[in-house]
């Protein structure tokens, strides 16, 4: 997401946040156990703790 994003394209919230550690690159969601575990429906990356 670009640093001057002011809404998350993927679930529309406002409330953004710069501070977070650790990542998780989804390919194939139906495919990874974590992507399964943490419920993720779609490809791409995510961060796994946000403060």
């Amino acid at each position: 997401m670009p640093r001057d994003a002011t809404r998350c394209p993927v679930c529309g919230s406002t409330d953004l946040s710069e501070d977070w550690e650790g990542a998780i690159i989804v390919r194939e969601p139906t495919l990874s156990l974590l992507s399964q575990r943490l419920e993720l429906q779609r490809k791409g990356r995510f961060a796994l703790r946000v403060r």
